[in-house]
């Protein structure tokens, strides 16, 4: 209720041009006085003039019968919360939702994670700003709603990154409760106590509130000693944050490839003295020696996180520390060529002289790593059919004036969204009528479409249909829409004539952009119809299978070439830790 007044009277002052307040109210449904509490907190507002709205949480799609079990009722609690208020805030246009945590509030949660054993960045308290959590794979939400371009050093665009989110920011962080309370009455602001808070038998967190409330705590663990430690945290952080921009700025980052989720990098020694080419590290004492390999490893960790498969900070430090001297710090007693796996990602020598760089020397190549068998993820699609007419036969609108799937995130990497669009036929587009892909007459309002991962099968399929279809057919011939995946042209081999031109072209183009088995992690579209699996295309590499497809027009036995349109863009990335590497 502070912070809703104090926004309110931030809003009226006119300081911030076009600021408007909004006040979400969670109704958690989880009492039953819990709708009238909601109710009675929204007078509230509406007597402050700001806009109100209720959040009702919806418990069925997390528990059985729509019934929280007592052990996860707080886990259970926060998810939807969180969800329900980023939904709220994608759906009214907020790209910034406030919350009233406290001084108070930090000392608890620090002292908690001190008791659970949490050390280092684990004591840094409750972040001042933050991403949203909770709302991971919620487009819009999440790490995602906008997309922004990469260029490599070419000015060759090498993919798009999703962009945006909520961010939450917690303005009160500095101000004790008491403080707060001082407000209330001042300005006669209502507000309820919660008298379960401090209940110290339902909760250790409630506990430890009441231990901090009666000043019941030695003076290492008071207030004051709290805030300094989470200080302390805090400035360690931002020093191994820098710490760590350094080592990146002597990383070569080859080749950042988004397309098919791949990355060329070289990485420095790392020694004690300071010759030419290396990074020196501290003085070397024990305790030294153990905060530089920390160091080393939030760099490897920022570095995987660039192609991993998995959320940010999904692993844990400590699981880096014991490879940081594999790629820092080459030893004489580790084979060379060794590849190996850490935090989802695949590592291989990379030896192979390039160009525009000289000697890659002990440069990696790195991939998500390979698909656990029998667990390849697929992302299903029902894409809309739009209706058509002879109008819209002879004026095709953009693809964006069609009905579009909803933003959907694939293997933690890849957002998509599809759609059909009818297209006007025309001598270049038209094609005949293939036996191995037939022709797809829509008639259902949707279309089944899938996202999973290359396999060898679609390669033996793709072969086969490609060397059954005439070298000179159009219709036959994968097709790229991005200037740098323009297929090569396949050179004439008399004495090979057995070799299909368009498979070669397709095979080159595999080895340039998703070489060895990284090609199996790149995402491939596979059609649904008739009980057949069908592939139309590899839509990272914008390469595209011919299929005929129709849809029924409103003239009777007439029909209406169509396509599916796709869009995709790469995960959010730290912005920071290309930047440092690429200059």
């Amino acid at each position: 209720m502070t912070l809703a007044y104090l926004c309110k009277q931030l809003e009226k002052s006119g300081l911030v041009e076009d600021l408007s307040v909004t006040a979400f109210v969670v109704d958690h449904k989880a009492r039953e006085e819990s709708s009238r509490e909601a109710s009675m907190v929204k007078g509230w507002l509406d007597e402050l003039e700001i806009t109100t709205k209720i959040l009702e949480l919806d418990w069925s799609t997390n528990t059985s019968e729509g019934k929280a079990r007592p052990s996860a009722f707080e886990t259970f609690a926060r998810r939807l919360r969180f969800q329900a208020l980023g939904t709220a805030c994608r759906d009214n246009n907020i790209e910034t939702l406030m919350m009233g945590h406290h001084q108070d509030d930090n000392v608890e949660t620090t002292l908690w994670r001190l008791c659970t054993g949490a050390r280092g960045a684990g004591l840094m308290g409750i972040p001042r700003v933050a991403r949203i959590p909770e709302c991971h794979g919620i487009y819009g939400v999440a790490e995602s709603g906008e997309a922004v371009g990469l260029l490599e050093r070419r000015g060759v665009s090498r993919g798009v990154v999703a962009s945006g989110g909520l961010s939450i920011c917690r303005p009160l962080l500095s101000f004790p409760k008491a403080r707060l309370l001082d407000t209330c009455h001042e300005h006669d602001i209502p507000y309820v106590d919660d008298p379960t808070n401090f209940d110290p038998t339902l909760t250790p967190r409630n506990a430890i509130r009441i231990l901090v409330s009666e000043n019941r705590l030695p003076r290492a663990l008071a207030p004051p000693s709290i805030l300094s430690l989470i200080q302390a945290s805090q400035d360690l952080l931002k020093d191994t944050i820098n710490l760590s921009n350094e080592i990146l700025r002597h990383c070569n980052l080859i080749d950042l490839n988004l397309t098919s989720g791949t990355m060329i990098i070289q990485f420095p020694p790392l020694t004690s003295a300071q010759p030419a080419g290396t990074i020196p590290t501290r003085r070397t004492t024990k305790n030294q020696d153990q905060r530089n390999r920390q160091i080393q490893a939030v760099t490897l960790r920022r570095i995987t996180e660039l192609v991993s498969p998995f959320p940010e900070n999904h692993f844990p430090l400590r699981s880096f520390e014991n490879f940081t001297e594999r790629v820092f710090q080459p030893s004489t007693e580790t084979p060379k060529g060794q590849a190996f796996t850490l935090g989802g990602i695949m590592f291989q020598p990379f030896q192979r002289e390039l160009a525009d760089h000289g000697d890659a020397g002990d440069a990696w190549f790195l991939s998500r790593q390979p698909f656990m068998r029998n667990r390849l993820p697929a992302l299903d699609f029902d894409t809309p059919v739009p209706p058509v007419t002879n109008q819209q036969e002879q004026h095709i609108q953009p693809s964006d004036k069609y009905d579009h799937t909803p933003w959907k995130l694939w293997d933690n990497r890849y957002w998509f969204r599809f759609a059909i669009t009818p297209n006007t036929p025309s001598p270049s587009t038209t094609t005949e009528t293939n036996d191995e892909n037939g022709d797809v007459l829509l008639t259902e309002d949707t279309l089944p479409v899938t996202i999973r991962p290359l396999q060898q099968a679609d390669l033996h399929h793709l072969r086969e249909y490609l060397s059954s279809s005439p070298s000179s057919s159009s219709s036959s011939s994968p097709s790229t829409a991005s200037s740098q995946h323009q297929q090569p042209k396949p050179t004439q081999n008399k004495k090979r004539k057995e070799v299909n031109p368009l498979w070669t072209q397709l095979s080159d183009t595999l080895s340039r952009e998703s070489p060895g088995q990284s090609r199996f992690t790149i995402p491939v579209l596979i059609v649904n119809h008739g009980g057949k699996e069908r592939v139309l295309a590899l839509p990272t590499l914008d390469i595209r299978f011919t299929l005929s497809m129709s849809i029924l027009n409103s003239v009777p036995g007439e029909r209406i070439p169509c396509e599916i349109h796709w869009e995709w863009m790469y995960k959010m990335i730290d912005e920071e830790t290309v930047k440092s590497m690429s200059d």
